[in-house]
């Protein structure tokens, strides 16, 4: 089943969003720079997920 794709405004937002454009986002991703944004950081910190 193929559902349609929620088309959302760019602007007027009260609290501009995170991730306004995912594809240029993914595009943009490497693992390599997020772990050097974690260095550093508390070993704790580091595992949100446990």
């Amino acid at each position: 089943m193929i559902s349609k794709t929620i088309e959302k405004p760019k602007r007027g937002w009260a609290v501009t969003p995170n991730l306004l454009d995912y594809g240029k986002v993914c595009a943009g991703f490497s693992w390599d720079a997020a772990r050097r944004e974690l260095d550093g950081l508390p070993l704790k910190t580091r595992r949100p997920g446990w």
